[in-house]
């Protein structure tokens, strides 16, 4: 007697299979579509690629342009920078040289006339001459740095030597009164020695409360049947107009 067939029986597993591959299929018919629609989304507003990736190329190669036409720039920045520089140094060398040149200039100048006032006609006469005394304000109240030019005319070669004495005649508290510069200046007179000309320089301060009026220099040749040289200065001749004699 034949055997009854089975009954079939679906189990639980292959029915939880079944739906997974569904599910599976169904994302992907849905994000098919989705990219459909965003594809034809894109196509109905214009959008190319093609056309967009041309404008991002363009944007790029301006970029470069841009960045090159930058850098040429800032080498020109710095090349003007340091070019702006160099003339600055090269004008500051300029006027160093001309102030330089001026000052030479103005110093040949005074040299020139102090040569012309030494071999000048004189007054005096031949021999040993007082050419010129000079004073100006040095610093301090009542200090003064002198300048004394002493010529010999018609000298021969000689040499001439002696000292020089150096007296202020002035007023002290409504009295008459005489300082002798060369005693204030570094004790005692000072000495001379020179075939043509001679410049001495020194400092010198006057007592407070000393009024200057003029200025006298004896010259005191050496040997003793030489005759002494004296030439005096008013003060305004010798310090200058705006001479501090408070």
């Amino acid at each position: 007697m034949p055997k009854a067939p089975k009954p079939l029986v679906l189990r639980k597993r292959s029915s939880g299979r079944l739906r997974a591959v569904l599910l599976v299929l169904l994302l992907a018919v849905v994000a098919a579509g989705g990219w459909a629609l965003f594809s034809y989304g894109r196509t109905r507003a214009g959008f190319d690629a093609a056309a967009a990736a041309r404008t991002r190329a363009e944007m790029m190669e301006r970029i470069l342009q841009l960045k090159t036409a930058n850098d040429r720039l800032t080498e020109r920045l710095a090349l003007a920078q340091r070019s702006r520089q160099i003339d600055r140094e090269a004008y500051a060398r300029v006027r160093r040289l001309l102030k330089r040149l001026q000052d030479e200039s103005l110093e040949l100048k005074q040299e020139l006339a102090f040569y012309r006032t030494v071999v000048g006609p004189h007054p005096g006469g031949a021999g040993l001459q007082v050419q010129s005394l000079r004073l100006r304000p040095a610093g301090p109240a009542r200090t003064y740095r002198y300048e004394l030019i002493l010529s010999r005319v018609r000298s021969r070669g000689q040499e001439a030597r002696g000292t020089v004495r150096l007296v202020v005649e002035g007023t002290q508290g409504g009295v008459s009164r005489r300082v002798d510069l060369s005693e204030s200046a570094g004790g005692g007179a000072l000495k001379y020695r020179f075939k043509y000309f001679q410049r001495l320089q020194g400092r010198i301060r006057l007592p407070a409360g000393f009024r200057p009026d003029a200025v006298r220099v004896r010259l005191q040749p050496a040997g003793r049947r030489s005759r002494p040289v004296e030439r005096t200065f008013q003060w305004p001749q010798a310090a200058g107009e705006n001479a501090h004699v408070g």
